[in-house]
């Protein structure tokens, strides 16, 4: 597994966290915009306005205007319905940003029944660290379902065993299978008290508000790279340098000597870092619908309201097989999913394959590509017309939203 660098820049108000390889090739890509409304991850008190029998879900204020939907199974007791006036400590699942679609089309698109994208809340409250996660419904230690090799499994549930006594309800993450147990327990019992603090906090509030914002850009990729090798943080300004060392003071005192303060003469202007490594264009690039392959081949990306759509094809690729052009393919889908943060269902159409065997190599091939995503991808296999059908659950509006400032 390559080590990466993790670069760290800023663009119009909006922060900006990359990792490269050596090459200075990007493999993820993260991006808080300041036209953000409501981040994943934040934790509110939150007042029940409304119970919607249509959509088996109950509409919550946030606070300053902000509103969320939580379906009945994000319920503290789903056999029991929240009263209006009910205050409660909910998480946003999801993230939005401020709308710029123009009030007329909005107004036409509530004429259809179509409504803005909101927040998904739920009352299943998790805090994530660098090697585990604390999940307050949860009444014991588990290991995450993402780890599947069966020596692995085994080898971290005696780790798990051995937490017993400190700890309950954390989740086991796979970048954890090397970690001293001293230093779970450290991290475990730091998240158990950001949650009793969060607690004390609410108690002492009469009105829905935010009580803790989700991770940032720069602490959500620490925290998704944690199972990977880390040459260096690289930062141009005071700002992001503070940022870095503060989680890395938590959760990562290995990597404060990674941290590395660049100077640049131009260190201030926007995208200055990512200029300088020539990070730009390929960002540019992810905004494209579509994607040119080392060899000729190219991928179309279409986004509709319903999927996403796949199109592989051979364009000038006159040296690969179907079958080699196809997993070259299934690995670029895979890295441009987790750039692009595109989710839902997703349906790729392949070259035509020869046999049966052509397509267990295909989805394994696929189930590669996707397993470095921080995010949940299932591979449902192929459809009769030969389609391969996914779905990936993202925690952020789309890369071309955000950059756009759209929902």
């Amino acid at each position: 597994m390559p080590a990466l660098n993790i670069i760290i820049d800023e663009r119009n108000g909006a922060l900006w966290a990359a990792a490269v390889d050596s090459s200075r090739r990007l493999f993820a890509l993260e991006c808080d915009t300041p036209r953000e409304e409501i981040r994943w991850g934040s934790i509110f008190l939150g007042k029940v306005e409304t119970i919607d029998r249509k959509l088996d879900a109950c509409w919550v204020s946030l606070g300053d205007g902000r509103m969320g939907l939580m379906p009945r199974k994000e319920w503290t007791d789903p056999n029991i319905d929240p009263q209006s006036g009910d205050l409660m400590i909910v998480q946003a699942k999801t993230g939005v940003t401020q709308s710029t679609i123009p009030a007329e089309e909005l107004d036409l698109m509530r004429k259809v029944k179509i409504e803005p994208k909101v927040t998904r809340l739920s009352t299943d409250i998790t805090l994530a660290g660098r090697y585990l996660i604390f999940a307050v419904k949860e009444a014991d230690n588990r290991l995450s379902r993402r780890v599947r090799d069966r020596a692995t499994r085994r080898k971290m549930m005696n780790m798990i065993e051995m937490l017993a006594d400190d700890l309950q309800g954390c989740i086991l993450r796979a970048a954890a299978e090397s970690v001293q147990t001293d230093i779970l327990k450290r991290e475990g019992l730091y998240l158990q008290s950001r949650w009793t603090a969060l607690q004390k906090k609410a108690k002492t509030l009469t009105r829905p508000q935010e009580l803790e914002r989700g991770p940032n850009a720069i602490e959500r990729m620490l925290s998704d790279m944690a199972g990977r090798r880390v040459d260096s943080i690289e930062v141009a300004l005071l700002e992001h340098l503070s940022k870095a060392e503060s989680w890395c003071e938590i959760f990562a005192p290995d990597l404060m000597t990674k941290i590395v303060p660049i100077e640049l003469a131009n260190a201030t202007d926007d995208f200055a870092l990512f200029e300088h490594y020539d990070l730009q264009d390929q960002i540019e690039d992810l905004l494209q619908p579509y994607v040119l392959l080392p060899d000729g081949g190219n991928l179309i990306l279409q986004e509709t309201a319903a999927l996403l759509a796949i199109d592989i094809n051979r364009g000038g690729d006159q040296r690969n097989s179907n079958m080699d052009l196809n997993i070259e393919a299934a690995h670029e889908i895979g890295r441009q999913l987790r750039l692009r943060n595109l989710g839902g269902i997703i349906l790729i159409d392949f070259l035509k394959g020869k046999t049966k065997a052509d397509e267990g190599r295909l989805i394994a091939a696929m189930e590669d590509a996707v397993a470095t995503d921080a995010c949940t991808v299932q591979i449902h296999g192929m459809t009769a017309l030969g389609l391969m059908e996914l779905t990936r659950q993202r925690r952020l509006p789309t890369l071309r939203d955000r950059a756009l400032g759209v929902k």
